[in-house]
């Protein structure tokens, strides 16, 4: 019994630690930002509703942006609408090898605009990029979701979804 169990959390452990894995090759293409949360809180604003994201984090409480600004009228809940939408139409794009790119697609298309363009390595599963100063983040894919834990004090969480294996 022992020894079953021993291999049973084997397991366990074996393919949590492959989870948390993400490679050069894993981020090649362009990943479009669905939701933003914060370390510490259980709270995702997302742009859109998206089932996916409820299915694999079903920890985390997913508002819409909306929802949160209809809920959340006060001056401080508005800033932080504002703020979020900042991010609206956002994307991230990895080459495969070492270049970063971030930037927005024009609302209710899929062309490209203000890209602005930098450098990223991955060492011991943090990702470095050089756009507005070193930025060093941790990674995960959970299903189909790339998650983005930035190192700073912000704490900030970005959840990504790949919508292209090509780069704008």
């Amino acid at each position: 019994m022992k020894k079953i169990s021993a291999i049973i959390l084997f397991s366990i452990c074996c393919s949590l630690a492959s989870i948390g894995q993400v490679k050069t090759s894993d981020l090649k293409g362009t990943w479009s930002v669905l939701g933003i949360g914060k370390t510490g809180k259980d709270t995702v604003l997302t742009y859109v509703a998206d089932a996916g994201l409820k299915k694999n984090f079903n920890t985390k409480t997913f508002y819409t942006v909306d929802q949160f600004s209809a809920d959340n009228p006060d001056n401080n809940g508005q800033f932080a609408v504002m703020m979020i939408r900042i991010m609206q139409n956002s994307i991230m794009e990895f080459d495969g090898s070492n270049i970063y790119a971030f930037g927005t697609l024009k609302p209710g298309t899929t062309k490209a605009d203000q890209i602005k363009k930098g450098t990223y390595k991955i060492k011991n599963g943090i990702l470095e990029t050089n756009i507005k100063g070193k930025k060093k983040y941790s990674m995960s894919m959970v299903g189909d979701y790339l998650v983005l834990t930035s190192k700073d004090k912000t704490g900030t969480i970005f959840y990504l979804k790949k919508i292209s294996d090509t780069l704008y």
